[in-house]
């Protein structure tokens, strides 16, 4: 009785149970989340420095192009200055309507 308890613990020490399947981990969840404060700070400034630069060249483009058609209109050239003109207006649009139009793409 003896060897028979000795040679099943022996084999209990050998033979050990499979391990099952490790636990799957959770999805990484990020949620709305929110940026550091100092972060937003900065990339509004940035924001701000590139806004303001945009609507300064818009204001020179639309001044440089009425330099150009009175100049060209005192000289009694055409008028293909229309074109550039329409051009910067175009572009004072976009500028004035950057922030809705990514609000709405987003």
């Amino acid at each position: 009785m003896w060897q028979v308890a000795s040679y099943l613990a022996t084999l209990t020490a050998v033979v050990q149970p499979m391990p099952g399947p490790s636990p799957v981990p959770p999805v990484f969840n990020p949620g709305t989340g929110s940026a550091p404060p100092a972060l937003v700070a900065q990339a509004q400034l940035i924001l701000d420095v590139i806004a303001w630069s945009a609507t300064s060249a818009c204001v020179a483009g639309v001044l440089i192009t009425a330099a150009l058609m009175a100049v060209s209109h005192h000289r009694g050239m055409g008028s293909e200055h229309f074109m550039s003109l329409g051009k910067v207006m175009a572009a004072c649009v976009l500028v004035a309507t950057a922030g809705p139009i990514v609000q709405w793409l987003v």
